[in-house]
């Protein structure tokens, strides 16, 4: 079965306890095509916590991660950036999801 790629982890594979390394984690993203799509008055989380990782974790800028989500204005990926540091603050649940993929992708690039 072939799995989307996630742009952020270009060799992410499905999360499975099988296989030849049971202990290794992985993220897998189900549909890279989530992450471009934008409801008014809607939280679409994978989106949202991809802009906001890629301006935590690389530092790009707003105009930048805009070009990559096919965002036209860069106050719209900020207005994203600032709904998921409210929400982080708000969601005990949300702010320990983010900061696992943030120690999981920070261990991932000191091993490389």
């Amino acid at each position: 079965m072939e799995h989307a790629r996630c742009r952020l982890l270009p060799n992410a594979e499905p999360l499975s306890s099988f296989g030849p390394n049971p202990g290794r984690k992985h993220i897998l993203l189900h549909d890279e095509k989530e992450l471009l799509i934008s409801k008014r008055g809607s939280f679409n989380e994978p989106r949202n916590m991809a802009i906001y990782l890629i301006r935590r974790l690389r530092g790009d800028g707003l105009k930048q991660i805009g070009e990559q989500f096919q965002v036209k204005k860069y106050s719209s990926v900020s207005s994203v950036i600032e709904r998921m540091n409210v929400a982080m603050a708000n969601d005990r649940k949300l702010r320990d999801r983010i900061e696992n993929l943030v120690t999981a992708m920070s261990k991932s690039q000191e091993q490389t």
